[in-house]
């Protein structure tokens, strides 16, 4: 009967360790800060372009950072592109930067607009941080 009872307690102070170094991890991408770097045309289509976002995380915290998934909104100059997702969980090392590629596609309302010359890239967002107690949202927006 100790046994077991020692076996249980130390199974709940193993996964109680564990959810703190996750919901850690995740509490640290508050600190990252988001740059985008490029935004590339990939393919034009008959009522709308897919773009590419090039954008750079650094972490410049001591534990690695976790982005669970985010919805974001794009514009260019003020104008309403549209809206997209990163659904994939990115996990940021300690004082790095990850780079990502994120795939977003704009109507053409707004891209014929904007394509030419020099724009103000503006991407604002809701970087989701799943915790064992709920998710926490983390406001984000990004300027280029």
């Amino acid at each position: 009967m100790r046994k077991a009872l020692l076996l249980a307690v130390a199974v709940a102070a193993a996964l109680a360790a564990f959810a703190y170094v996750q919901f850690e991890q995740r509490k640290a991408f508050e600190n990252c800060k988001l740059t985008l770097v490029d935004v590339r045309v990939s393919e034009l289509g008959l009522t709308s372009a897919k773009l590419t976002l090039v954008i750079d995380i650094y972490n410049p915290g001591s534990i690695t950072a976790t982005l669970d998934r985010a919805e974001f909104d794009v514009y260019a100059d003020g104008t309403y592109l549209g809206h997209g997702t990163i659904p994939q969980r990115i996990d940021i090392p300690p004082n790095a930067t990850r780079r990502i590629s994120v795939p977003f596609e704009a109507s053409y309302a707004g891209v014929l607009s904007v394509l030419k010359g020099q724009r103000t890239w503006t991407i604002k967002g809701t970087a989701y941080i799943d915790t064992p107690f709920g998710a926490i949202a983390v406001p984000f927006e990004v300027k280029k």
